[in-house]
């Protein structure tokens, strides 16, 4: 078998760098080097390097944390690189770790979260924010910058003078700073997996051990700071609801491959806190921990990643519209019926994606068949100008699809 070309970036410029490499360490020693060839990249040193070998790659796996990460920037260059990603593309990554954007989009859909307030660096000050924050919210409330996760940069205050260095503390890591109603309860999340069927795995409940009023940086990643208990004790009501929510905010933000939320019991109610549209890959980490309660080991969760990632799109009924500066368009209409399961050339049979969205070509190519080798079912009424016999499939990458020459 064919081994898949994978670039494996870790490492990065964010807060979070230690996280990403240690993340992007376990992944390396849980890929199955039978069926991955291994390209590794940090991109605070080696994005000139990704770009050049791009044609060659198959597929990339971001362990990436946190900003020019997790944000939607790298997701956008892969994507104009013609490179499938593991995760979610440039919006849903964007507004997952913009936590006001995220929260605007949970209200829209009817979906609970706290009391909040914002403050920028370049307003009144800390003294005079912190006194608007606190008429509002009241304390004891939250603090945390708003485009970092891992805790960063967070705290927990009680009084006018901690919130004032609370704010203080967030600007160091982000213009804008947002400060939540703190809600006393238990601590749950919920990871999903999946493009277009979802599965959620089972809720793990978070008891951050003595010296960590919540679940900070070192509750999350030193050994036995914390408790993480799945299968937890929640009810079937609870267990079905928090679960309910956690796949509705993974596509209220249009989140693909996977994602967790994070969620606070509170007065009967799971009242969202974030999507993490990345979530950490190391020993400590839920996401492989709620895969192992779902029977899944983590090489299996892997391949499983890397499977949705290439998980290939059938164009029905749509026009070829061109992109200025892309080659422009044919105005051809392809059809295609979809095959009961499409396989993944490193995973074998993975569920199709049913998806109509514009495409551009990136170079003379033909498509003769969608998503799988030539002769598979699905036609296009007219073909692309190129090569006779030069075959095509249509690949998902994140918020496009682009005709891409050659197999997947």
């Amino acid at each position: 078998m064919k081994k898949l070309r994978l670039a494996l970036l870790a490492g990065g410029t964010s807060s979070e760098r230690e996280v990403s490499l240690a993340s992007g360490k376990e992944v390396v020693a849980g890929l199955d080097p039978a069926r991955y060839e291994i390209h590794r990249f940090d991109p605070a040193t080696d994005l000139e390097a990704l770009v050049r070998e791009a044609p060659a790659l198959d597929v990339a796996f971001p362990a990436l944390h946190g900003l020019h990460g997790e944000d939607g920037s790298l997701q956008g260059l892969l994507a104009m690189l013609g490179v499938p990603c593991v995760g979610s593309g440039v919006l849903a990554s964007a507004l997952a770790m913009d936590k006001r954007m995220s929260k605007d989009i949970y209200r829209l859909r009817g979906l609970p979260v706290a009391p909040d307030a914002y403050a920028s660096r370049n307003g009144a000050g800390a003294v005079a924010e912190a006194a608007r924050i606190a008429g509002g919210l009241g304390f004891p409330c939250v603090v945390k910058p708003l485009d970092h996760g891992s805790s960063v940069g967070m705290a927990l205050v009680s009084t006018q003078a901690e919130l004032e260095t609370a704010l203080a503390g967030a600007w160091r890591h982000s213009p804008v700073a947002m400060a939540e109603r703190y809600l006393e309860g238990r601590e749950y999340s919920v990871a999903v997996v999946g493009n277009r069927e979802l599965t959620s795995f089972p809720p793990i409940e978070i008891v951050p051990g003595p010296g960590h009023p919540f679940f900070d940086y070192g509750a999350k990643y030193l050994e036995g700071e914390c408790r993480e208990i799945v299968p937890c004790d929640l009810g079937p009501e609870e267990d079905r609801e928090v679960r309910r929510l956690a796949v509705t905010a993974h596509g209220a933000l249009g989140c693909r491959g996977l994602s967790r939320t994070d969620f606070i019991l509170c007065g009967g109610i799971f009242h969202l806190l974030e999507t993490n549209t990345l979530p950490g890959l190391t020993p400590q980490s839920l996401l492989p921990k709620a895969a192992r309660a779902h029977g899944l080991t983590f090489p299996g969760l892997l391949d499983l990643l890397v499977a949705l990632a290439m998980e290939p799109v059938w164009v029905l009924g749509e026009h070829l519209k061109g992109r200025p500066g892309q080659g422009g368009g044919t105005g051809g209409r392809i059809r295609g019926r979809r095959k009961p399961v499409p396989r993944c050339p490193a995973t074998g049979p993975v569920q199709g994606l049913r998806l109509s969205r514009w495409a551009w070509r990136r170079g003379p190519c033909k498509v003769s068949a969608l998503a799988g080798d030539p002769g598979e079912e699905g036609h296009a009424s007219s073909a692309l100008a190129g090569d006779p016999g030069d075959g095509a499939h249509v690949r998902y990458l994140p918020d496009l699809v682009i005709l891409a020459k050659g197999a997947m």
